[in-house]
């Protein structure tokens, strides 16, 4: 029986989750009317990659002013435990948005403040739902979400609510559930990555097991080609299609967007100086991939004010730029930018990275991993916070990633590995049993056969 699914969607991130994988087109293929709501920006865009979809836009959502004030009200009411990322966030507010931290210390139960918000949205700043329309309009039999923290999604789950209409979130990153807050708008059922998001969901938040279920991660499934692959027939073409050399050892290094990332610089220069001095057992080239958000926004750390010094440091240094589509209203990656990506980890010898998810997606191509866990030269305390991530923990535990603690700590785990690959082979296995799950490259049919069946 033919359904109309209702898919919500605001970013890149969300696009890579639900239709780039794959599962819109296999709940398509199943005979279901599938309505995806975008930015304006994309709209016109995912018509043409995705044709056979109906696509809507995002409205515009209440008074902006208030809304962020509300925002602003309900990261501060959080427990420590689980949102590391919100608190990280209040720290940078200045002038008379800090005001609206002072509520926060006045009200001694925090549960009891974030009812009060969430009644002050629901009946003052967003009484008038603006998704009312698009619900008349398709009249959908359920709403895929991806997240809590986007006003997008929690007025799109709302107003399912208000209707009778089932809502599913899919978990889009296996940190959300431990480090965005208490749920605003909790929908009736989730998907989520692993076992760990189901416990999770069920100690923190009160969910119940019955309204959980894992499946995987749906954009790890290009990952199931490479595994497939033998490296070293490939590598002689790979290094003529992208310029490297033959010859050296590759280290591939993912940057970040957290304050954490500015000491990317650092890293670079500091592995330049090692390959320069024969500081590394064999001969070894760099190839530095700066994180989508930064290209996007041009500013924080692997911006191309950084690039193109990176460059100028060695003519073993290469330079991977997200493949993108820039736009004044925002940012979409295009086809082809998570096969590149995924090729570039399956042939590196090591991968480095900052307390990022690359280190599942290493594990899961059994590439030694390492995570900067060390403060740049300008000082601060930006890294050693990361450690205390309730997501983190039991990550670092496992001994799959392993965590430099200075630089000469990078540079010995660099030539262990380099010398030793098949080191903590073990521990990255465990990795992927614990928080990716089957790995067998089946996690969008898997998703997109639990939507048919819960719209069913």
């Amino acid at each position: 029986m033919k359904k109309t699914i209702f898919v919500s969607i605001t970013d890149m991130f969300d696009e890579r989750l639900l239709l780039s994988s794959g599962v819109v087109d296999l709940l398509k293929t199943r005979g279901h009317e599938i309505i995806v709501c975008s930015p304006h920006f994309y709209k016109e865009l995912l018509e043409k990659d995705y044709p056979g979809i109906i696509f809507e836009t995002h409205p515009s959502i209440g008074n902006s002013i208030l809304n962020e004030a509300l925002t602003i009200l309900w990261r501060a009411s959080q427990d420590e435990l689980l949102a590391f990322v919100l608190r990280r966030d209040l720290k940078k507010l200045r002038g008379l948005r800090r005001l609206l931290l002072i509520p926060n210390r006045i009200f001694t139960d925090q549960e009891k403040f974030r009812l009060l918000i969430k009644g002050v949205d629901r009946r003052v700043v967003n009484r008038n739902n603006p998704y009312k329309h698009l619900f008349m309009k398709h009249k959908p039999d359920l709403v895929v979400t991806t997240t809590d923290f986007t006003l997008q999604h929690r007025m799109v789950t709302r107003e399912a609510r208000r209707l009778g209409v089932r809502t599913i979130r899919v978990i889009r990153s296996w940190d959300n559930i431990t480090s965005r807050g208490h749920l605003f708008e909790p929908p009736d059922f989730f998907i989520v990555w692993n076992e760990c998001n189901k416990s999770e969901l069920v100690q923190l938040h009160g969910i119940s097991p019955e309204r959980i279920f894992v499946c995987g991660v749906p954009h790890f499934d290009i990952l199931s080609h490479f595994r497939r692959m033998e490296k070293s027939e490939g590598w002689p073409d790979y290094c003529s299609r992208n310029g490297l050399d033959q010859d050296r050892r590759l280290l591939y290094i993912l940057g970040s967007v957290e304050n954490s990332g500015w000491m990317l610089k650092d890293v670079i220069e500091l592995l330049v100086q090692q390959m320069k001095a024969n500081g590394l057992v064999v001969p070894c080239q760099l190839l530095i991939r700066p994180h989508p958000n930064v290209i996007n926004s041009g500013k924080g750390p692997g911006n191309m004010e950084d690039l193109r010094y990176f460059q100028r440091l060695s003519k073993d240094v290469h330079i991977e730029q997200p493949k993108m589509m820039l736009d004044a209203q925002g940012a979409r990656m295009q086809k082809g930018d998570a096969f590149a990506r995924s090729e570039n980890m399956f042939f590196s010898d090591l991968v480095i990275h900052f307390y990022s998810t690359i280190a599942l997606e290493a594990s899961a191509l059994d590439r030694p991993n390492i995570s900067i866990g060390f403060d740049g030269r300008n000082g601060g305390n930006t890294v050693r916070q990361f450690e205390e991530c309730f997501h983190l923990k039991p990550l670092i535990e496992t001994g799959g990633v392993r965590i430099a603690k200075s630089g000469g700590d990078l540079i010995s785990a660099v030539n262990g590995y380099l010398t030793q690959p098949e080191k903590d082979g073990e521990q990255r296995q465990k990795i992927v049993e614990r928080f990716i799950g089957s790995n067998d490259g089946m996690a969008t049919s898997r998703v997109a056969e639990m939507i048919h069946a819960l719209v069913m």
